[in-house]
């Protein structure tokens, strides 16, 4: 996947492209500037597809762990969901106050990650697409109710989110603010979306290459330094 149309050609060497786990950080917290990542993976670039499941900022504490089936993997493209069954877990709160994801090639009606509310199960917390209306309403950061999709109507690039002040990003750049997603429950899973009564859905068939969750609400320059980090990888 290039970004290079949308980001340019100019990245810092400190972001390591390629890179997996190193002493003193990586692209997740910017070589050490960000010290609130309590999870971040990187398939793309990965050695194995059980390397591409090592939680980097804390290796062994909320590794990733196959669903009953899970997505396919290659070092070059990163995971792979098919849409209907295949997905990740990682143990992960859903209340998490910020999170970044790189990826391509969603479908309509389909999350990246996310956890969703027992009593209303259409609606979710984390990043995802849906398609309402007749038309693509864009991408979403806080689960898959219009009322909190992005202007944006992009299948690919890298979308952030931050829970206070419920702000979402799309290429490094603010795109809207979403209204409260009340309270869910469960776990954060990777490709699909625990609904908050035990049940997986809205799976996703888009690759994801990079992805990181944050313990503190990021700020936007924040946002922008890790967009261009992951354009790197």
């Amino acid at each position: 996947m290039t970004f290079g149309s949308t980001f340019g050609r100019t990245f810092s060497p400190s972001f390591q492209p390629k890179s997996q786990a190193k002493k003193g950080g990586g692209w997740w917290d910017l070589n050490g500037t960000i010290t609130s990542c309590v999870a971040a993976y990187q398939p793309e670039g990965a050695a194995s597809y059980a390397a591409s499941k090592v939680n980097l900022a804390n290796p062994g504490t909320y590794n990733a762990v196959d669903g009953t089936a899970y997505p396919t993997w290659d070092t070059s493209t990163g995971w792979k969901g098919n849409g209907a069954s295949q997905y990740l877990s990682t143990g992960l709160p859903y209340n998490f106050k910020s999170a970044i994801v790189r990826f391509s090639g969603i479908g309509s009606n389909q999350m990246l990650f996310g956890a969703g509310r027992p009593d209303r199960q259409a609606l979710g917390y984390g990043i995802g697409r849906r398609y309402i209306g007749g038309h693509y309403t864009g991408c979403s950061t806080a689960g898959v109710n219009s009322l909190w999709m992005s202007k944006e109507t992009i299948t690919s690039g890298i979308i952030g989110m931050v829970a206070s002040p419920r702000e979402s990003y799309v290429n490094g750049y603010y795109s809207n603010t979403w209204d409260d997603v009340g309270t869910c429950t469960g776990n954060i899973h990777i490709l699909a979306r625990e609904n908050g009564s035990g049940v997986i859905d809205y799976y996703c068939s888009a690759y994801i290459a990079a992805l990181a969750i944050y313990d503190s609400y990021l700020t936007s320059q924040n946002i922008l330094d890790l967009t261009t980090a992951m354009a790197a990888l």
